[in-house]
């Protein structure tokens, strides 16, 4: 059963705040507190405990919420069991008597920050279970990076301002590319992202100038707002085959599609794509509307429906591919209609005939139809 803790006098201090603590263990989840400080965060009831040197996880806690042994500046000791699998944002902020290895300074299995931030290069621990956020934040230098398959869990702007980092490989265990996880990266020109990889966070690869082409894993269900601000470059884009939709936020800050600011030359569609950033008539929200720089569009036969104005305004499409053997469904407005006139389709050779009389396609397939 997971507890929670109070807080310490009129609820701007931390729960022990004048006790001298210099042991502990903790053998449960703690649940974190609704109310925030003026500090803009739950208070740890651990906080500031300069004192503390030794920490022993127990065997059932599955995640040290945020900032909890923040300011623990005397912790040298600290576990984290294999039943860990989170470590919230500034969890060991400022405990800095934690263990150096290489130039990266340890909590049990957790990288917790770079020492020197101006190497080209790092050895990450080959039992590194997690690296907690801004961890290689601003690290300059860093061109090239190899991280161990045994990591589970990183949290935020972990790459954030690392303007010379080239090529990185994502561990195959974590499941999310973590807030601004790459922002800022800007000779950054390409990326695998693992199959694993379920969400792709807000303002992960913005400002990633150099990024020429993504590709996002089936069973990627969101992607957020600004994930792709900044990428001057990108001119491909790749949703892979997948019968279930995915969600995809906008360009946040000035209410744009997600890939405003992007060259896009190049799209496959290979799912659905969710209706759940859309908000009322704001069509401009959607991921591909309005990109009058894309001249190839390939649609895979997962895909069912394209709503309306999803690709609207993208004038400049040259060919339009559907694998689809039956027509998918369109609304109108899906495409332009100047787009029909002008723009090759191309379906299967059985279903040319399925396509000249389905509504909508026919307006397309009248005399520009090749297999």
């Amino acid at each position: 059963m997971d507890l929670t803790l109070g807080y310490g006098q009129y609820n701007r201090q931390p729960l022990f705040i004048g006790n001298p603590i210099q042991r502990l263990y903790l053998g449960r989840n703690l649940k974190e507190k609704t109310m925030t400080s003026n500090i803009g965060y739950s208070i740890s009831p651990f906080m500031d405990q300069t004192e503390l040197t030794n920490v022993t996880i127990g065997n059932n806690v599955k995640i040290i919420g945020p900032y909890l042994f923040s300011g623990c500046s005397s912790l040298s000791e600290i576990n984290t069991p294999n039943s860990l699998e989170q470590i919230g944002n500034g969890a060991f902020e400022g405990c800095t008597n934690l263990p150096i290895i290489d130039n990266i300074q340890y909590a049990g299995k957790c990288a917790v920050r770079v020492v020197d931030k101006n190497l080209d290069s790092y050895n990450i621990a080959n039992d590194t279970k997690f690296i907690l956020s801004a961890c290689f934040s601003g690290c300059v230098n860093l061109k090239k990076i190899d991280l161990p398959n045994s990591i589970i869990y990183w949290g935020d702007y972990v790459f954030e301002g690392c303007t010379n980092l080239k090529e990185i490989t994502i561990p195959d265990k974590v499941e999310t590319i973590a807030k601004k996880m790459f922002s800022g990266c800007e000779e950054l020109e390409n990326i695998s992202i693992p199959s694993n990889i379920k969400i792709i966070n807000s303002d992960a690869f913005s400002g990633c100038k150099s990024l020429k082409e993504i590709v996002i894993p089936r069973n990627v269900v969101r992607i957020e707002d600004n994930a792709f601000y900044g990428c001057y470059s990108l001119k491909e884009v790749v949703l892979e085959d997948c019968s279930n939709s995915i969600g995809m936020g906008t360009n946040g800050y000035d209410k744009k599609s997600l890939f405003y600011d992007c060259p896009l030359e190049k799209v496959y569609i290979g799912r659905n794509m969710a209706s759940s950033y859309w908000v009322g008539n704001r069509n401009d929200y959607l991921p591909f509307y309005g990109k009058e720089t894309i001249k190839e569009l390939t649609i895979g036969s997962d895909v069912t429906n394209l709503k309306a104005y999803s690709f609207y305004g993208c004038n400049a499409i040259e060919d339009i591919t559907v694998k689809h053997d039956i027509p998918i469904m369109l609304e109108n407005y899906t495409f332009s209609s100047e787009l029909y006139s002008k723009c090759r389709l191309n379906v299967p050779a059985n279903s040319v005939s399925l396509y000249s009389s389905a509504n909508i396609w026919q307006y397309s397939v009248n005399s520009n139809v090749i297999v």
